[in-house]
């Protein structure tokens, strides 16, 4: 599998729900670089399966509305925007906007320096995040 198809078909796995499947994509010496609107945060295995583990409890299915995935060696870079349904509501709503960069190690997701900030559901935003 090419490693693009690699991190899309994390993005579209239960790794939030299912520790088995976080397992089979996720580095055992992942480390991640996040800015998001809230700061920068750090994390390496445990702390990146802790906060994984955590959405899994507030979110019922969590949809990747991919803009772009593009692969160059070892590095994939994927644009998306998360679709969720929630245990506080009932209606699907967009969670998050992300640009992820991963460098994979042994066909895993190694390293990964992500941005991200909270949706903007405006039409013109969102379209911009359809399903090429």
């Amino acid at each position: 599998m090419e490693n693009k198809e690699i991190v899309r078909s994390f993005f579209h796995s239960d790794y939030y729900k299912n520790k088995s499947t976080f397992e089979k994509y996720i580095h055992p010496e992942v480390e991640i670089n996040w800015n998001s609107s809230n700061g920068f945060i750090n994390f390496d295995y445990r702390s990146f399966q802790n906060m994984v583990q955590e959405m899994g409890k507030s979110f019922v299915h969590m949809t990747p509305e991919i803009s772009h995935c593009f692969q160059e060696d070892e590095k994939v870079c994927i644009r998306f925007s998360y679709l969720v349904d929630s245990v506080e509501r009932e209606d699907t709503f967009a969670l998050a906007d992300f640009v992820c960069i991963w460098e994979l190690k042994d066909g895993l997701l190694h390293k990964g320096f992500f941005m991200s900030q909270a949706a903007d559901e405006e039409s013109d935003n969102f379209s911009s995040f359809i399903n090429l």
